[in-house]
């Protein structure tokens, strides 16, 4: 049977302390900060799903509307009739405001 040798107080580590040292292991040996899904304050949405009706056909579909560009106009094919839809995306302070859906055809 081995034999352990005490610790002495001083040698004790508290919860805090020892989450300490951890956050000092990794900045002394350069790693990442491992963050709990959805806890990362850094992170927001670059992008968010919005359901729009073909002027066209009428038929509904989803589309992905990355606000990071911010504001724009674009065209975009619809997913059931393949004719031609002017997206109208309106962004303020990151965060979608509009989308609007217009026929594209002139």
């Amino acid at each position: 049977m081995a034999i352990r040798p005490q610790q002495k107080p001083s040698q004790i580590l508290t919860r805090s302390e020892a989450a300490a040292s951890a956050a000092e292991i990794d900045l002394a040996y350069g790693l990442e900060p491992v963050y709990e899904a959805g806890s990362d304050p850094r992170l927001v949405a670059l992008s968010t799903f919005k359901k729009i009706r073909c002027p066209h056909c009428f038929e509904r579909s989803e589309i992905s509307v990355e606000t990071i560009y911010g504001s724009q106009r674009y065209i975009q094919d619809c997913q059931v009739c393949c004719q031609a839809i002017l997206l109208i995306i309106e962004v303020a302070n990151g965060e979608l405001v509009k989308v609007t859906a217009e026929r594209g055809d002139g």
